[in-house]
């Protein structure tokens, strides 16, 4: 038998230190917190991966880097599958909410240099 210590206030721990960080999307899992929609975002940085969590409205300037179309209504059409192995630039914060916790952020997304990214359909 092996002791586990489990977090199960629904806190999200990421393990990505902050700083700007050229990724690769490893994999990109739709999630449902506290009701709402979230994505986990497992990311390739510098010979290493990590996780982030983000909401909907945290990756409207990613979405088009990543060649996601948008929609007349505003939204964007994506396929997370069809992300995997894509790239960009972006910077890792982690601010402290208004609730007092501590989150992981991405932000100032650009495209990947010396990268090709191509749209969906590669």
């Amino acid at each position: 038998m092996s002791r586990e210590e489990t977090d199960v206030s629904g806190s999200f721990h990421d393990d990505i230190p902050d700083g700007t960080y050229d990724f690769e999307i490893q994999k990109v899992v739709r999630k449902e917190v506290s009701g709402k929609k979230a994505y986990e975002w497992i990311l390739g940085y510098n010979g290493t991966s990590g996780k982030v969590l983000t909401w909907p409205n945290q990756i409207a300037d990613l979405l088009p880097l990543l060649g996601a179309e948008k929609q007349p209504d505003g939204k964007y059409a994506w396929d997370t599958d069809l992300v995997e192995g894509k790239t960009f630039k972006a910077t890792v914060t982690h601010p402290t909410t208004k609730k007092g916790k501590v989150v992981c952020a991405l932000g100032d997304f650009k495209a990947s240099e010396g990268k090709d990214d191509f749209p969906f359909g590669n």
